[in-house]
């Protein structure tokens, strides 16, 4: 199962409940969330994701979005604006295997970057480079991001991601 924008912090717990409930009910292999699992990269929202993904008692991987920086806290945004992700969600992380399928996990996500809209992502080509020259016997690779490779033309915000 593909998940992302969960925005723990700002989701309603009603909806939580009724997808941890549907996730059971399907019984995915497993569950890949592309980002933005907090709202504000607060450590409570955090500590809900953790709990939330643990609950669900499937392999989970995520990759971070850019509400999973510290939203309030500039000098974090800046200076380390994964710690926070790293520190709560570690247990989440790629490869995850399923078969003759291997899935692999890029952050396009960034702290802080001199664009006006900070929502748009981009690719570290050496980061993009080290997954793909990793040696997979696996048949299926995929690979999970938070944003988009090519936007779509029909959304009111259009973004780009670069490289």
């Amino acid at each position: 199962m593909h998940l992302a924008d969960i925005h723990f912090g700002a989701a309603d717990p009603r909806i939580l409940d009724a997808a941890a409930r549907y996730i059971k009910q399907i019984a995915p292999h497993a569950v890949v969330v592309s980002g933005d699992l907090t709202q504000s990269g607060k450590r409570r929202e955090f500590d809900a994701a953790r709990h939330w993904l643990r609950g669900l008692g499937l392999p989970c991987a995520c990759t971070p979005g850019n509400h999973d920086t510290p939203m309030f806290q500039l000098h974090h945004r800046v200076l380390n604006p994964f710690g926070r992700y790293e520190k709560y969600l570690s247990e989440f992380s790629f490869p995850l295997r399923m078969g003759n399928i291997r899935i692999d996990g890029l952050n396009t996500a960034r702290g802080w970057q001199a664009r006006r809209n900070w929502a748009e992502g981009s690719v570290d080509l050496e980061d993009l480079d080290g997954i793909l020259q990793r040696d997979a016997a696996e048949d299926i690779r995929l690979l999970s991001c938070h944003h988009p490779f090519i936007p779509p033309t029909d959304t009111p915000l259009q973004t780009a991601t670069r490289r």
